[in-house]
């Protein structure tokens, strides 16, 4: 070694206090620690800049080349408490840690600047082709990288060791097959232990926490800190590499900042009890949480070293249940927070009870927590998580309903208005959530600047029904209003569009500036939405520049390939200019010549207002006229069209009425 051992001799004790020290380890040794088969010896830094590089095979600090001795040599006794500390392992060799062929040996950061890096086969902080020993860090900066073997942890086929992280700002990473934090390539995550620290991990074909390719076995027990892990592609963040397994992982406490599918084998907490992410919105960037108890009922919950993330969101793991937790932020005054918790339907709100004048199935959103909903005054959200059915009523003004989770939903008289607040949506359907609203009375909902009056997000399906009984003969309706850049019911601004399926009631729907009565919002980019209209009285107005029914603007033209269109039903009543009824412009992609299609109803709009053209089946469909002479009036027929195969089909008449002139389009 440049300091340390000779040929075959450990390294001895050694201490470095200060000053700057630059070690280049010879031929096989270690740049400070053994020479070649030979252990580190006991190393101790307090301070002072060091940068110690191991010559061929040997370790930055720790070892020196151990490949020919059995069960090979380890790191040593390595203590870091201060100082600025690089350590470059040699080929195949640790930075800090084993030689060629040594386990970690025990590694201790408590302080200080540490940057650590291992050669190919060898971790950045452990073992070279043999385990990462005992690795502890409770404070300072530390950074180790790697390629085949762990940021931290196992060299090539090798196990972690034991890796405790109670402290400190940890970034690890392996970029070829090793984990970010645990086992090599082909090696177990060890035993992992995480109680405080903000800790950093990526991989690529390893777990950011856990094993590394193909390696088996190991437990991952998180009980504090602020934890983000990723593993590239379809590797977990926290478990398993690609072809490995983990035998347990255990979360009961710290904000780990990962998904649920992405942490594999699901995570429970040291009772047993399955635990999910649950995302307390703060609102403030990278803040500390000072206090995290939750007390109602009591349940043990690490809170050292919590911080909220880039979005303001502390990610806690529960189990099932209802929690009410008290919550304090670094500067900020101590919150009552209740958490829902029903497998990964999961809901964080502030709690502060008082009267809003707006009601789920009766009971007022502000004086209490109910069964699949909360209202969160301060972020002004109200959160339907579960299965419904709900009935929303009265008056909510500044805020958002948000709807994620599958369910039922009746406007009852409700009106909601966001259009104070910018990017929010009155009523929010989240991606991948298929929900129903059912219209009963007179309902009025207003976006905010950029956000839909009802927002349905891509992946996302929202069926409007009449909620009204056909015994008692009347029909409820819905005026939904987008703010500028938005549609009134379908895309926000800049965002993508799900499907909409219009089935009764009488809809008023008003796109903002730019954005489309029923559709996309503005700046959109290519769509895959949907609006399905089969039943219902329709009338959609277009914002500046955009379709009543389809694209909204995007860059002073239309949307280059919007979606479908089908009107099975109903009567439809596009307000518009310049010739934009429906559609997404048929200049725009073929796909869109067949993407409208009138089989049913009475579509108010003249030909030349529809682009693409509509279709009616196999052949192309024209407005017809007829005039009827009761004005405002229901209109029964039996149509039959060309199905385009030499028969016949019917064409839909539900909800189909006369205009104020008597007269209907067919």
């Amino acid at each position: 070694a440049a300091i340390g051992g000779g040929n075959g001799e450990p390294g001895g004790t050694i201490a470095v206090e200060g000053g700057a020290v630059t070690a280049q380890g010879g031929y096989y040794g270690a740049g400070i620690g053994g020479g070649n088969e030979a252990s580190g010896g006991t190393i101790a830094i307090r301070g002072g800049t060091v940068a110690a590089t191991g010559g061929q095979n040997g370790a930055g600090i720790g070892g020196g080349r151990t490949y020919d001795t059995p069960g090979g040599a380890d790191g040593g006794d390595v203590t870091i408490e201060g100082g600025t500390v690089t350590a470059t392992g040699g080929f195949a060799s640790a930075g800090i840690g084993g030689g060629l062929g040594g386990p970690g040996g025990t590694i201790r950061i408590l302080g200080g600047s540490v940057r650590a890096i291992g050669h190919n086969l060898s971790a950045g902080i452990g073992g070279s082709c043999a385990p990462g020993g005992t690795i502890e860090i409770s404070g300072g900066t530390v950074r180790a990288s790697s390629s085949s073997g762990a940021g931290i942890g196992g060299g090539n086929d090798s196990a972690g060791g034991t890796i405790t992280i109670s402290g400190g700002e940890v970034t690890a990473s392996s970029s070829a097959y090793g984990a970010g934090i645990g086992g090599g390539y082909g090696g177990a995550g060890g035993t992992i232990a995480i109680s405080g620290g903000v800790v950093k991990a990526s991989a690529s074909d390893g777990a950011g926490i856990g094993g590394g390719r193909d390696g088996a076995g190991g437990t991952i027990a998180i009980s504090g800190g602020t934890v983000s892990a990723v593993g590239a592609g379809m590797v977990c963040d926290i478990g398993r590499g690609v072809g490995g397994s983990v035998q347990e992982i255990l979360f009961s406490g710290g904000s780990i900042n990962s998904a649920f599918a992405n942490v594999s084998p699901a995570a429970k907490n040291r009772k047993g009890a399955a635990v999910y992410p649950v995302d307390f919105l703060i609102g403030t960037p990278d803040v500390k949480v000072e206090m995290f108890v939750v007390d109602d009922p009591p349940l043990a919950y690490g809170s050292k070293d919590l911080y909220t993330n880039a979005d303001g969101i502390l990610r806690a793991w529960l189990p099932n249940g209802r929690w009410f937790i008290d919550l304090k932020t670094e500067g900020g005054v101590q919150e009552r927070w209740i958490a829902v918790v029903d497998g990964e339907n999961c809901l964080a709100t502030r709690y502060a009870p008082g009267s809003v004048g707006f009601f789920v199935n009766g009971t007022d959103i502000g004086e209490v927590i109910g069964d699949g909903w909360a209202y969160d005054a301060v972020r002004g959200a109200l959160m339907l998580s579960g299965a419904g059915p709900f009935e929303l009523s009265g008056t909510l003004t500044n805020a958002t309903v948000a709807i994620a989770a599958n369910c039922a939903v009746t406007l009852s008289n409700a009106v909601v208005d966001a259009s104070a607040v910018t990017n929010a949506g009155a009523i929010h359907l989240k991606s991948g959530i298929a929900a129903t609203l059912a219209l009963m009375g007179e309902n009025a909902v207003t976006g905010g600047v950029g956000r839909a009056g009802v927002t349905v997000s891509g992946g996302a399906t929202m069926s409007i029904t009449n909620g009204v009984s056909v015994a008692a003969q009347g029909m409820g309706s819905l005026s939904a209003t987008g703010g500028a850049g938005a549609a009134g019911i379908g895309g926000d601004d800049s965002a993508q569009t799900g499907t909409i399926r219009i089935q009764g009631g009488a809809i008023t729907a008003t796109g903002g500036a730019s954005g489309a009565g029923i559709g996309g919002g503005s700046y959109a980019g290519e769509q895959s939405c949907r609006i399905e209209i089969s039943g219902g009285f329709v009338t959609a107005t277009a914002g500046e520049g955009a379709y009543a029914i389809g694209a909204g603007v995007r860059d002073g033209a239309f949307s280059s390939d919007f979606g479908h269109v089908a009107i099975s039903g109903g009567t439809v009543r596009p307000v518009h200019s310049s010739a934009l009824g429906i559609g997404s412009g048929a200049d725009k992609l073929t796909s869109n010549m067949n993407s409208m299609r009138v089989t049913g109803g009475s579509v108010v709009v003249g030909y030349g207002a529809v682009d693409p053209i509509a279709w009616s089946h196999r052949e192309p469909a024209y407005p017809v006229d007829i005039d009827i002479g009761r004005a405002d009036s229901p209109v029964t027929a039996d149509i039959l069209v060309d199905d385009g195969n030499g028969g016949t089909v019917g064409y839909g008449m539900n909800d189909v009425r006369t205009d104020a002139n008597g007269a209907v389009r067919f």
